[in-house]
């Protein structure tokens, strides 16, 4: 269940971007390192889930629901506002990048696959509540 709602949020951003390169291609030239710069975040990620787990993470974080609806907000408002909204992009970016970093962290602490993790405090506040040395 969790392996596939997580594929669906992937599938769910391709398309976004599919969108975007089609409707919006002036707005993706101008911003074509910053989105660039998170794909290769968000592809590391990947790579280092495949080598730790054998598989894509399904942390679903808090995070990770926050950076969802931040792009949802921005990419709904692309299509229908006549001018992006930049902060509404950068706020979607921090919030993205800072969720990425934070999987790359849960990825080398986690030593087996979870899902549904909460986010990296609670992982931390849950070893030291089990006396857990970290990796």
């Amino acid at each position: 269940g969790s392996r596939l709602d997580s594929i669906a949020d992937d599938l769910t951003i391709v398309a976004a971007i599919i969108g975007v390169i089609i409707f919006k291609p002036g707005f993706l030239q101008k911003e074509m390192i910053v989105v660039v710069g998170l794909l290769v975040i968000f592809f590391l990620q990947m790579l280092y889930a495949f080598i730790r787990y054998g598989k894509t993470t399904s942390f679903h974080t808090y995070g990770a629901k926050a950076a969802t609806l931040m792009q949802g907000t921005f990419l709904l408002l692309l299509f229908f506002l006549p001018e992006p909204s930049y902060f509404l992009f950068y706020v979607a970016v921090f919030i993205t990048g800072a969720e990425l970093i934070e999987e790359i962290i849960l990825t080398a602490l986690l030593p087996v696959w979870e899902a549904n993790v909460k986010g990296l405090y609670w992982v931390l506040k849950r070893n030291k509540k089990q006396d857990q040395p970290l990796p």
